[in-house]
């Protein structure tokens, strides 16, 4: 842990908030103006946005943090939809992994590289949905050309008569 005392700052509550807790609380502002996060392997510092309070400072690394969160949640939602191939959900994990270690942002690393960790589980549980949602739409496909087909060939059935 640093030796330097933290400026104690409010940051709006936001949807990342909810899901983690307040992002705010694991990072603070040195006096030089240098932003700081707190990991489990200690303090690390993210950097700094000169000409800004330390409020300021703060909140926009902690928008960091929010941005990823989102992308997270986004992708999950779409998963347990349905909605998204299974390969393509897997590159977005590996693509989410990386961005997770490099982050330079204020929250919760721990938490958030951890619901990154979650993902592949429910891919795999959400295959079937995926599946069963292409084959659906793969009999949608068969039985409208069948219902074309068949119009087709009743009208031409009529017109020979």
């Amino acid at each position: 842990m640093s030796d330097v005392t933290p400026t104690p700052l409010s940051i709006p509550s936001s949807a990342a908030s909810a899901l983690i807790g307040d992002p705010a609380k694991f990072g603070y502002v040195a006096p030089d103006g240098t932003v700081f996060v707190k990991t489990s392997a200690g303090d690390k510092a993210v950097g700094s946005y000169p000409g800004k309070s330390a409020e300021e400072a703060l909140a926009y690394f902690v928008r960091k943090f929010e941005a990823i969160a989102s992308e997270i949640a986004l992708l999950a939602a779409r998963i347990t939809s349905g909605a998204m191939v299974p390969s393509d959900a897997m590159a977005a994990v590996k693509k989410l992994r990386d961005q997770v270690k490099e982050v330079n942002a204020v929250g919760d690393l721990d938490a958030l590289a951890a619901s990154v960790e979650q993902l592949e589980p429910l891919i795999e549980g959400h295959r079937g949905a995926y599946e069963a949602k292409k084959a659906a739409a793969k009999q949608r496909k068969v039985q409208s050309v069948l219902r074309f087909w068949l119009r087709k060939k009743k009208l031409s059935l009529k017109q020979n008569l």
